[in-house]
């Protein structure tokens, strides 16, 4: 992944590093032609175990849907404990057909 949020942030870091500039046009074309776009990142918490998730979602989740569908409910989530997580915009350049993830903290 590369970390730069738009063509700009890497037409600064190209002036800085090589004191060329470039305009954000050529370095969008020139990433655009290794197969990278811009897009929006999938965030992940880095507290998150991938082990507790998967059990979840293949063990707990399976059991809740059963009930949910033996009494006719429907299944709602609300976390508000995930918002200052999920609560990020922008966008930053992978690649094609691959959205980036992006690594978070609660901070």
């Amino acid at each position: 992944m590369i970390p730069f949020s738009d063509a700009g942030d890497s037409r600064r870091c190209i002036k800085k590093r090589f004191d060329l500039w470039v305009s954000d046009s050529t370095v969008a074309l020139h990433l655009h032609q290794m197969n990278l776009s811009c897009q929006k990142p999938c965030y992940r918490f880095q507290g998150q175990d991938p082990e507790k998730v998967a059990h979840f979602i293949n063990n707990k989740f399976k059991l809740i849907q059963k009930v949910a569908q033996k009494i006719g409910a429907d299944i709602a989530f609300e976390d508000e404990a995930g918002i200052g997580v999920m609560t990020r915009s922008g966008r930053t350049w992978g690649e094609v057909g691959s959205p980036p993830k992006v690594v978070v903290s609660d901070q």
